[in-house]
């Protein structure tokens, strides 16, 4: 079973090493707190290295937001562009990544999404012969369904030492995450992503702006995006600050 779960990852690995940026539709459920916040649909873009990502929201009240997260322009910013929702806040801004608005809406930052970090949570919790090391515990559970009607996938349980529940449901055909959920010990529903309609580098993110906001959207206009912006790089550049009166 061990060898098998190296192998497994492994493959997934190389699989996931022949594309440099990727395209999927991204449904998504997560507890913040104690809420459990209404699920979200949007379309997730990727470029691997240097570490960007887009997201498109597809429906619901957020529907035609676009947020930008590029660690070739800023690794400590995100950029948003709300001109075409009706949410009523500046049309373009730029805040820090962890910002506590940021954070009230998800239990992860941006710069976490895709599939690297999945694969790596997985990886660092075995030795190179499959062996589970530190405190937690992950195994292969062999092909299951992640749920009715779905086709069945590479089931990889995960569980932390703080006792969650991860489990991750691999393509068949691809390797690549279908399904991503976790769980608190007592069943309680931490967060489930499920991934749809993977394209491997789709054309449209060859181009050089298709992380960049300015390039995509303008540069920011207005007195209100003007101020947000400030204030998202003042946000970024506090820690090195902070850092440096430490020093």
């Amino acid at each position: 079973p061990e060898a098998a779960l190296r192998s497994l990852l492994d493959d997934a690995q190389r699989r996931l090493e022949e594309m440099a940026t990727y395209q999927v539709r991204l449904t998504r459920v997560e507890r913040v707190g104690n809420q459990l916040l209404p699920e979200e649909n949007a379309l997730l873009s990727i470029r691997r290295e240097p570490k960007a990502v887009r997201l498109n929201w597809t429906e619901g009240p957020g529907k035609g937001r676009e947020v930008i997260y590029s660690a070739a322009i800023n690794d400590r910013v995100i950029h948003v562009n709300n001109a075409n929702t009706s949410i009523p806040i500046p049309a373009r801004m730029s805040v820090a990544v962890d910002n506590p608005l940021v954070m009230r809406n998800s239990r992860h930052g941006i710069n976490e999404a895709g599939f690297d970090t999945i694969f790596e949570n997985m990886s660092k919790q075995i030795d190179e012969a499959g062996r589970p090391v530190g405190e937690g515990r992950i195994s292969y559970k062999g092909l299951q369904s992640p749920s009715e009607g779905d086709e069945p996938c590479h089931l990889i349980q995960r569980i932390t030492p703080s006792k969650e529940v991860w489990r991750v449901y691999l393509d068949q055909e691809n390797l690549m995450p279908v399904v991503v959920t976790a769980h608190q010990g007592d069943g309680e529903l931490l967060e489930s992503y499920r991934y749809d309609d993977l394209v491997a580098n789709p054309p449209e993110l060859a181009s050089a702006d298709a992380f960049d906001p300015d390039r995509r959207w303008g540069e920011a206009k207005g007195l209100f995006s003007r101020l947000a912006t400030a204030a998202g790089a003042a946000a970024a550049a506090q820690p090195a600050a902070d850092q440096t009166r430490t020093r």
